[in-house]
C-alpha cells in the first residue's frame, strides 16, 4: 500500500505541474497569435520540448512515464474495466464480497455479501482528523434466499472475525469479511466506470500524455534525420 499511495502522491504532483505549465504555453501561443506572430505546429512542440528538457533534463521522461503508470495502477475505473477487485483499494461505494460464516454449532459457509465502504473522518487530536477507510458488512446473503441483516453493525476489518446475533433464530455466527469479491442477484454494486469515471481519468492521462508525445515525436524525427 505504500507504493501505491507514492504512486498516487507523484502522480497528482506531476500532472498539476502538466496542466499549469500547459496553460501557460497555450496562453503564450495565443498571445503571440494576438501580436500577429505565426507560428506552426511543429514549432510550438519544439519551443516545449526545448523548455522542458531544460527545466527537468533527462529525468523528464522517466517520471512521465512513473506518473503515467500511477494514473493507470490507481485508477478505480481502470481497476474495474480491467477485473482488479481489491477491496483495500475500492473507494466510497456499495459492493459485493465474500465472507466466511462460522455457525455456533460448527458449520461453516463462504457466502456472498453485501459490503459497504465509507471514508470517515475521525478527531486525533486538536485541530487535527485523520481519516479512515471503514467497511461494514451489511447484509450476509445464502442460496436458498435468506440473510443476516446487519446494516446497524460496528465497522470491520479485512480477515478479521466479527460477531453478530441473529434474534430470529437464536443463532450466533462469527464473520470474516475476505477480499474476494463475488456475485449475488440482491447486491447492486457501485460502477466506478460509468461515463464520467472514464472522463477524469482521460483527463488525468492526457496532459501527462502530451508531454511524452512532445519528447518522444522529437526523439523520432532525430532519428530519421541520424539514419539518413
Amino acid at each position: 500500500m505504500f507504493i501505491y499511495s507514492l504512486l498516487n502522491i507523484i502522480s497528482f504532483i506531476v500532472f498539476f505541474i502538466c496542466i499549469v505549465t500547459q496553460a501557460y504555453y497555450i496562453w503564450k501561443a495565443i498571445r503571440n497569435l494576438i501580436k500577429g506572430d505565426k507560428i506552426t505546429f511543429s514549432d510550438w512542440i519544439e519551443q516545449i520540448r526545448k523548455e522542458v528538457l531544460g527545466f527537468a533534463g533527462s529525468i523528464t521522461k522517466p517520471i512521465l512515464i512513473i506518473s503515467l503508470a500511477g494514473i493507470i495502477i490507481t485508477n478505480s475505473a481502470i481497476h474495474q474495466l480491467v477485473g482488479i477487485h481489491n477491496l483495500l483499494l475500492k473507494p466510497e461505494g456499495t459492493y459485493c464480497f465474500y465472507v466466511e460464516a462460522n455457525r455456533n454449532d460448527g458449520k461453516t459457509y463462504t457466502l456472498p455479501a453485501q459490503i459497504r465502504v465509507e471514508r470517515e473522518s475521525k478527531e486525533i487530536a486538536e485541530g487535527k482528523e485523520k481519516t479512515y477507510t471503514c467497511y461494514y458488512i451489511d447484509k450476509v446473503f445464502f442460496s436458498n434466499g435468506g440473510w443476516l441483516d446487519n446494516e446497524d453493525g460496528e465497522p470491520v476489518e479485512i480477515n478479521k472475525p466479527t460477531y453478530y446475533y441473529d434474534y430470529d433464530s437464536d443463532e450466533k455466527w462469527k464473520l470474516v469479511l475476505l477480499n474476494e469479491h463475488a456475485y449475488s442477484q440482491y447486491v447492486n454494486e457501485t460502477n466506478n466506470a460509468d461515463l464520467v469515471d472514464i472522463t477524469f481519468m482521460l483527463l488525468d492521462v492526457i496532459p501527462i500524455a502530451f508531454y511524452l508525445y512532445v519528447l518522444c515525436r522529437k526523439e523520432k524525427r532525430t532519428d530519421l534525420l541520424d539514419k539518413a
